[in-house]
């Protein structure tokens, strides 16, 4: 159950993703965040310390309370495909957010919560690859981060199969494979 607090979290956050899918994101005030909300400015600095937080807070909650949460004692395959599926339930939003002026801000958002995701799952499921752990939760963020970021901002018209599909195909081709002649 959502208490009161945590609604007024979400609520704030939504109106943030509603605003995001009808302008820039670098033209959003947090007023416009407010007045979407039906709230008082001074209630926005009672959640959030400005409108990075409470976009970092909706990818978290789409990665995190969405994806992981729902699929923690599924395959890291089901749990890849939902991620892909909720980015799709909104895709305008994320490829809005992929076209704003600081891109990198945006790509190490997106990253940073694919790699608490990742590390939340091999916790959750006792798989421990010790020191390198770390390292492989980065390169396959990246990979994802990349796939993604491809599907949405090149605007390709792949469906969630076709973009599962890539992200395998990505991660199945090991090292020397992918760099010797035969």
């Amino acid at each position: 159950m959502v208490n009161r607090k945590e609604e007024m979290k979400i609520n704030l956050s939504e109106s943030l993703r509603e605003l995001v899918i009808k302008e820039p994101f670098e033209k959003i005030i947090i007023k416009k965040i407010c007045d979407q909300a039906g709230v008082i400015r001074a209630t926005f600095y009672n959640y959030y310390v400005d409108k990075y937080d409470c976009l970092n807070h909706i990818i978290f909650f789409d990665f995190i309370e969405n994806v992981f949460e729902e699929n923690k004692n599924k395959s890291i395959d089901s749990v890849i495909y939902d991620l892909i599926s909720i980015i799709n339930l909104n895709k305008q939003f994320y490829r809005n957010i992929f076209r704003f002026k600081d891109y990198f801000l945006i790509t190490n958002m997106i990253e940073d919560n694919l790699k608490i995701l990742l590390n939340e799952y091999l916790n959750h499921n006792n798989i421990d690859h010790g020191e390198s752990q770390k390292s492989i939760c980065k390169f396959h963020a990246n990979s994802l981060t990349y796939i993604i970021e491809s599907w949405l901002v090149d605007e390709y018209s792949s469906n969630i199969d076709e973009i599962h599909s890539k992200f395998r195909k990505l991660e199945s081709i090991n090292f020397e494979k992918a760099f010797s002649k035969n």
